[in-house]
């Protein structure tokens, strides 16, 4: 368990390796007396306990007489920095060892390692940052893509927390109102001057339950961005599956042959679209067969069909339409229909494909004509199936909205069937308190330790 105390704590901010500089961050009550004990100014020669916060200065860092590496010393003065705390920052040139050797030096000075997370924790505890403002800055620095990382930024700037601190209050009027009720409950008027009639008890709970439900609701979604939105590329044997798989991948994920049943198995890729992240299956060619491998293979892609949120249903342009492609239309109506080979003489009845597909891209995996086209398509159709996605909820944040949801739906149907309103109070203020672990106002131990033992250490 986690144990906060005046310890000054220091760790290494940036990524562990080879690059141009290497930040040491330092937070605590020590901060400054390690800053003018290490530092020797260039460009200043005053002490950086004796500067203004926000200021920093050229110099080098010198321990025990041993000119250790020159830096740009910042220094954050409490309460106006990120933990709440005095905090230095030491940034030095890039690489392990050298960074390695001033924070021991910082280490003999009294000086703990910082643990994963703890800096933004104290944040949290110091009331910088809310929980899920705190909870945001992972998901900036996971972020793969221009959706997720607006999401994220948006948490950041407390969108999230506002939400639910809407709810809260609003429930807390009502919960006020009960109250007030339970005082005098013999008054005729009381309900009229309480704001707890029927009529406003009902949309106060509703509401409420409406604003849980869109954040609930968005958080599959969300992990769609996450994880990567499912692109399943289907069609009879030889159409170009897997050349169109190589042509999005930009790599040879797939073999290319002229035979018909290369690919029996699924093959997984990810890959980037515009801003968003896609995890793409190359799946067998769809036919009927005796070959048990390519029977198994076809019932695998039919799988992947039924879970994907993009289907790309691949034809080839240059043959007749037979019985396998019809039973990929009949699998994939919701398909974007790839005609591929276009470069050879068409012989695809297009007509009919148009009659059964809203979104049809005529392609050449072999020239790339038409690659913009598809692109486009599929990312019309991300954009639909990523809809409503500003916030995006991470797993313990999903949980609690659901489990609120839940209570105040229970209460709602409870009121609705003749419960006390004394009894109602009791469920809304389970619900307050969900929310209240939600944005992290009283958040437990375990809490908040599950969720910033996720946090790199310098963070």
């Amino acid at each position: 368990m986690k144990v906060f105390s005046i310890d000054t704590i220091a760790a290494i901010s940036t990524p562990i390796g080879y690059g141009g500089i290497a930040v040491i961050r330092i937070s605590g009550s020590r901060s400054f007396f390690i800053a003018d004990t290490l530092f020797c100014g260039i460009s200043r020669t005053d002490k950086p306990s004796d500067w203004d916060g926000y200021s920093c200065a050229y110099g080098k860092i010198i321990y025990k007489d041993e000119f250790l590496d020159e830096c740009i010393l910042s220094v954050y003065k409490k309460p106006r920095s990120y933990t709440g705390e005095d905090v230095v920052e030491i940034s030095v040139h890039g690489g392990i060892y050298s960074a390695g050797r001033i924070l021991k030096a910082i280490y003999d000075l009294g000086v703990r390692s910082a643990l994963p997370g703890e800096f933004t924790e104290i944040a949290v505890i110091n009331g910088k940052t809310t929980l899920t403002q705190a909870e945001a800055v992972i998901d900036i620095i996971a972020s793969k893509g221009e959706t997720e990382l607006r999401s994220a930024l948006s948490m950041r700037e407390g969108v999230l927390y506002k939400e639910i601190k809407a709810v809260s209050d609003s429930l807390t009027k009502l919960l006020a109102g009960l109250g007030v009720w339970a005082d005098y409950p013999d008054d005729e008027d009381i309900e009229s001057i309480a704001g707890i009639s029927q009529k406003n008890i009902h949309n106060v709970i509703n509401n409420a339950i409406n604003t849980l439900s869109k954040l609930a609701d968005g958080y599959s979604f969300g992990q769609l961005i996450k994880s990567g939105i499912p692109l399943c590329i289907a069609g009879k044997p030889n159409v170009g599956k897997s050349s169109i798989m190589n042509m999005l991948s930009k790599a040879e994920k797939s073999i290319v042959t002229d035979i018909p049943g290369t690919t029996r198995d699924v093959i997984e890729n990810e890959i980037r679209l515009g801003d968003l992240v896609y995890r793409v299956f190359d799946t067998a060619g769809i036919h009927e067969t005796h070959d048990p491998i390519e029977q198994t293979g076809t019932a695998l892609a039919k799988k992947k069909i039924s879970e994907a949120e993009i289907v790309l249903a691949v034809f080839d342009g240059s043959r007749e339409l037979d019985k396998s492609d019809e039973d990929i239309i009949g699998l994939s109506s919701n398909a974007i229909a790839v005609i591929n080979k276009s470069d050879l003489p068409q012989k695809i009845n297009n007509e009919y494909i148009k009659s059964r597909y809203k979104h049809i891209v005529e392609l050449s995996a072999k020239t790339s004509d038409g690659l913009d086209e598809l692109i486009a398509a599929i990312s019309k159709q991300s954009k639909r199936a990523v809809a409503g996605t500003d916030i995006i909820l991470n797993e313990r944040q999903y949980s609690c909205a659901k489990r609120a949801k839940d209570v105040l739906t229970e209460t709602a149907e409870r009121i609705e069937a003749g419960l006390p309103l004394d009894a109602a109070g009791v469920l809304i203020e389970s619900a307050l308190a969900i929310l209240s672990d939600l944005v992290g106002e009283s958040p437990t131990a375990a809490v908040t330790r599950s969720i910033f033992e996720n946090f790199c250490v310098g963070k």
